[in-house]
């Protein structure tokens, strides 16, 4: 599966370990945004934003790994991968890694809250092998 890794830019070393983790199951990262350094040059804002905007329109899935909630880069990518995938009918899915809820968003269907990085890998073994069976019993939960 085809995954965007989204946090916090101070938490770059979790997204780091995250992506890694996802690789060691076979995953692709669609965009390693963490060798990015703070920029307040807007040139490279724009280019740092295309690319990382281009790794979630590339994502099957982006997996939110939140800790104050504050971190609105991710949760504009979350919203991104949502929108696109109403927009072209394919079947996206956030999943964020949180034990606390987050957002009023986890009611829509393509939306999962999960307690730890190991329940994230588990509901995306599930996801892609609903996919490749062809006969997911809920089509909202599940990639197109």
């Amino acid at each position: 599966m085809k995954i965007y890794v989204a946090t916090k830019f101070e938490r770059k070393n979790l997204a780091r370990m995250t992506m890694r983790a996802l690789e060691s199951d076979g995953h692709t990262i669609t965009y390693d945004w963490t060798s990015h350094e703070k920029s307040t040059d807007l040139e490279e804002q724009r280019r740092q934003a295309f690319n990382d905007m281009q790794g979630v329109w590339n994502a099957h899935a982006i997996i939110v790994r939140p800790n104050t909630g504050k971190e609105v880069g991710a949760w504009f990518e979350a919203g991104f991968l949502l929108g696109c995938n109403v927009a072209s009918g394919t079947r996206g899915v956030v999943i964020i890694v949180s034990r606390q809820p987050c957002t009023v968003f986890e009611a829509f269907g393509r939306v999962h809250r999960v307690n730890t990085m190991s329940d994230a890998r588990a509901l995306i073994r599930v996801i892609e092998a609903q996919h490749e069976a062809g006969n997911a019993p809920d089509p909202e939960r599940t990639l197109n």
